[in-house]
């Protein structure tokens, strides 16, 4: 049988706006959070499409994501941030939204 996933939670939209994309930006130096979220999309949330024999990403949207899809997209944000910025992202239990 095929389980129903819901969409990302409000809490888990909310975590990522007021928390995960703030703290990016601070580390990025930059304040625009459509643009924080655009490059995250395109690092860590697309696929691969060939494109005039050439393969390039493609992001996708993170609001079609479900719960779990969009924790294992938030996943790979935080080892992202760590590996880049030494950035520790807390868990959404860690800190209050």
């Amino acid at each position: 049988p095929v389980r129903h996933r819901k969409n990302r939670s409000p809490n888990q939209n909310r975590f990522y706006w007021g928390v995960v994309i703030p703290l990016i930006g601070q580390a990025m130096g930059e304040d625009d959070p459509e643009a924080i979220h655009g490059m995250l999309k395109h690092e860590h949330n697309y696929y691969m499409a060939t494109i005039g024999g050439n393969e390039i990403r493609v992001p996708m949207s993170t609001a079609d994501l479900n719960t779990v899809d969009f924790e294992a997209y938030l996943e790979r944000v935080r080892r992202w941030a760590v590996e880049f910025f030494t950035l520790n992202i807390p868990l959404p239990n860690e800190v209050a939204v």
